[in-house]
C-alpha cells in the first residue's frame, strides 16, 4: 500500500474517533411496527453509536499512521 495512503486513512480514522468519543454519533433506522394485509406502520428510531466503536477507530487509525510512517518508500 502507499504510504500516503496509509496515513491518509489513519488520520481519518483518528479523527472520525475521536469525534464519536468526544461528541457522540447518532444515526436514524426506520422501523416497520407490524404488517396487516398492504399497511405497514413505521416508527423512525435514533440510535447512538456505542463509545467503543471510536475507541477502535482511534487505536486502528493510529496504527495506520504507525505504519505509514514505518513504511519505506
Amino acid at each position: 500500500m502507499n504510504r500516503r495512503f496509509l496515513l491518509g486513512l489513519g488520520m481519518a480514522l483518528l479523527v472520525g474517533g475521536g469525534f464519536v468519543l468526544a461528541r457522540g454519533a447518532t444515526y436514524t433506522t426506520n422501523e416497520t411496527l407490524f404488517e396487516v394485509g398492504g399497511w405497514k406502520p413505521k416508527v423512525e428510531a435514533r440510535r447512538t453509536v456505542p463509545p467503543w466503536v471510536g475507541g477502535v477507530l482511534v487505536i486502528a487509525g493510529a496504527a495506520l499512521i504507525v505504519a505509514g510512517v514505518r513504511r519505506r518508500s
